[in-house]
C-alpha cells in the first residue's frame, strides 16, 4: 500500500510569468462544497492558483466518497482528513476494513426532539442548522476542553511528496492566500461553493464565514504567529500522547511518519 503524510504547509516562491505551463493537481474536499472550504474556493476564483503556475481542479468529498482510499488508488494529489485518519493510516500501512464503518444519519433531527442528546458537528455548520429548527444549542469547542488533534490536515502519498514537493508547496502557499482574502470578503470563493452545491444556502454561507471569524478557526492559535495552515510536531506529539492515554495508540509504531515539518517550518502567511 501507498503511504500517506500529511501536509499543512507554506512556501514563499519566486515571481513567474504568464508563459510558464501550469502544474495540474486534483485536491479532495471533505465535503460537500460549504464554508469550511471556502479558502480553496477562493484561490480558484481569484486565480490565485494560476499566478502560482497550478492548474486545480477541486472535487467535492460527501457520504458516500472516500477521500482517503481515492487518494491511495492516485486518483487524488490531496485530500482533506483530520489528524487521527492519518495517524489510523500510518499504523495500518493504509488499509481498510467493512467493520470500521459506522451509519450517519447526516441530520439533526434526533438532537431536536431529545433534550437528552448531544450532537457532535462543526461549530460552523450543525449549530445553524439547529437553530433553524428552533432551539438554541450550547456550543463546547473541543480544543478548549484539551482536544488536540488537528480537525483538518491535507493529506498527500509519501510518493507525491517525494515526486512533487515543489507542486505541493504552491498549492498550499495559494491555499493559504485564498484563505486569507475568504475570511476579508467571501464573495468569489462562495459563487463558486453554490455552483459545485447549489443546494447551499446565502445564509448557511454567511453563518459559516462568521463563525470562522469568531472562533478564529483558521486564523487562531499558531496560525497568528506561525501562519495560516500551520502545523508543529508539539501538537502532533500531544496529539500521539492523548491516544496512548485513552489505549487508543498502538505500541511499536512510528507515529511521526504521519506528517512532514519540511515544509511548513519555512513560510509565514500570516492572518
Amino acid at each position: 500500500m501507498r503511504k500517506l503524510v500529511v501536509l499543512v504547509c507554506l512556501l514563499v516562491l519566486s515571481p513567474v510569468t504568464i508563459a510558464q505551463a501550469l502544474d495540474q493537481l486534483v485536491f479532495a474536499t471533505d465535503w460537500l462544497a460549504q464554508a469550511e472550504h471556502g479558502g480553496f474556493y477562493q484561490a480558484l476564483a481569484e486565480g490565485t492558483y494560476r499566478k502560482h503556475r497550478l492548474d486545480v481542479t477541486i472535487k467535492m468529498g460527501g457520504p458516500q466518497v472516500n477521500g482517503l482510499q481515492l487518494l491511495a488508488a492516485g486518483q487524488l494529489d490531496v485530500a482533506m482528513g483530520d489528524a487521527l485518519q492519518a495517524l489510523s493510516a500510518t499504523e495500518q500501512n493504509y488499509g481498510f476494513t467493512d467493520d470500521q464503518k459506522r451509519p450517519y444519519g447526516f441530520s439533526v433531527q434526533p438532537f431536536l426532539v431529545d433534550p437528552n442528546l448531544s450532537q457532535q458537528g462543526f461549530a460552523t455548520s450543525e449549530p445553524f442548522s439547529i437553530e433553524q429548527g428552533g432551539i438554541t444549542p450550547v456550543v463546547f469547542l473541543l480544543a478548549d476542553l484539551g482536544y488536540p488533534p488537528y480537525s483538518e490536515a491535507l493529506i498527500a502519498r509519501r510518493d507525491t511528496l517525494d515526486k512533487r514537493a515543489d507542486v505541493l508547496r504552491r498549492f498550499v502557499l495559494a491555499s493559504a492566500e485564498g484563505w486569507k482574502s475568504y475570511l476579508a470578503n467571501p464573495a468569489p470563493g462562495n459563487a463558486l461553493i453554490k455552483r459545485d452545491n447549489p443546494q447551499m444556502s446565502d445564509a448557511l454561507l454567511a453563518y459559516g464565514h462568521r463563525k470562522l471569524k469568531e472562533y478564529a478557526i483558521v486564523e487562531g492559535g499558531d496560525a497568528k504567529t506561525l501562519g495560516l495552515l500551520t502545523m508543529t510536531g508539539a501538537r502532533w506529539g500531544a496529539t500521539v500522547d492523548f491516544l496512548r492515554q485513552a489505549g487508543l495508540a498502538k505500541s511499536g509504531v512510528d507515529y511521526g511518519r504521519a506528517y512532514s515539518l519540511g515544509i511548513v517550518n519555512d513560510v509565514k502567511v500570516l492572518p
